[in-house]
Order: structure tokens, then C-alpha cells, then sequence
């Protein structure tokens, strides 16, 4: 939810160019590796005899790093974190276009009108 927030924040400040710079990736893509990763961290219990989303707790010693205690339950995890943060790029992107849209049709009637003061302040307010 912080990152999808960060990437909220990003788009009213900069619009869709900036939200591109940030985070560069097709929704979808990002979205289906995330259920992905999901579905395939609840399913590999099975596959050793054990429950489906059964947790497994791996303890590693890496010698100087020191030990690292990891939990399957991670990998569940990083999974619904991909999706949030798919699912919020693709909501900005998908409203954040109506609204640009509906701006640029905003700043083509004032040009349309002779209204040059209003197509500047649009101008001046669109990032």
C-alpha cells in the first residue's frame, strides 16, 4: 500500500510521464507474475507431501553474513505485493488517461474560444 501510495503521489505531482519514468512496466505483466508467484508459493507444499499454503521455515547459515531465518510464507507475500502495486498502475494509468483527455479537450475549447488566458493557465497547470 506505500509503494501503490508513493505511485499515487508520483502521478498528481508529475501526471503519466512521470508515473512512466517511475515505474516503467506493463500492469499485466507485473500482475501475472505476481499471481504467479503466488499461486506457486501456496501450491509447492503439495508437491512434498504437505498441505496447500503449508508455511516451512529454512534456517541458513552464510558463514560470515551470519544465519538467515526464511519463511515460505515470503514468497505468498511478495506475490499479493506485485498485485497491489499491478493493480494501482494500471487504475492510475487507466483514469489518469480520461483526466488528460478531458484537460487537452479543456485547453482545445479555450484555444477554440480566443480565450488565451485560460489555455495558459491550463498550460501552467498540467505538469
Amino acid at each position: 500500500m506505500v509503494t501503490g501510495l508513493a505511485l499515487v503521489v508520483r502521478y498528481l505531482v508529475g501526471g503519466k510521464y512521470e508515473l512512466t519514468e517511475a515505474a516503467p512496466v506493463d500492469a499485466g505483466i507485473l500482475m501475472g507474475t505476481g499471481l504467479f508467484i503466488g499461486a506457486v508459493s501456496g501450491l509447492a507444499p503439495v508437491a512434498f507431501g504437505g498441505a496447500v499454503f503449508q508455511s516451512i521455515i529454512v534456517d541458513l547459515h552464510l558463514g560470515p553474513l551470519g544465519d538467515v531465518h526464511l519463511v515460505s510464507s515470503v514468497g505468498f507475500d511478495i506475490g499479493v505485493y506485485l498485485v497491489v502495486v499491478a493493480l494501482i498502475l494500471d487504475l492510475l494509468r487507466t483514469f489518469g488517461a480520461r483526466l488528460d483527455r478531458q484537460i487537452e479537450r479543456q485547453r482545445r475549447e479555450a484555444e477554440a474560444s480566443g480565450d488565451t488566458a485560460d489555455a495558459r493557465e491550463l498550460d501552467e497547470a498540467t505538469p
